[in-house]
């Protein structure tokens, strides 16, 4: 578990580059997301909690999705987290899609030093 005041424009910028590789299917795509730039920049712009997890591979993300719930909180059931948000954006969790993406995203918030702690060994 890791408390960051607020994540910087700089690793923002290469979380969603990633997800828009990913979203659009185009490889190599290395623009900064223009829709909903300022409300992604907003939401980020005060504390967050970071948690790596670990558990079997797959399992662990469909476990993390009924907890969490759809991205659209009216579509959310009454004991997921994300009921509690207000729109896509603005729903209160993100969690990655698989193992491969979790490793990712957590080489952007966390330190090398912090990565090996947490995996007990050496990270690539």
């Amino acid at each position: 578990i890791k408390l960051l005041p607020k994540v910087d424009e700089t690793t923002l910028i290469k979380h969603y580059r990633e997800h828009l590789i990913n979203w659009n299917g185009k490889e190599g795509k290395s623009q900064v997301p223009s829709l909903g730039w300022p409300a992604v920049r907003n939401r980020f712009s005060s504390s967050v909690v970071l948690i790596l997890l670990e558990g079997n591979k797959q399992s662990l993300s469909d476990e993390i999705l009924q907890i969490k719930g759809n991205t659209y909180p009216e579509r959310c059931r009454q004991n997921q987290i994300r009921i509690k948000g207000f729109n896509p954006t603005y729903n209160l969790m993100h969690s990655s899609d698989s193992a491969e993406e979790a490793l990712k995203e957590a080489e952007l918030y966390f330190s090398k030093k912090e990565l090996e702690s947490f995996f007990c060994g050496e990270i690539g």
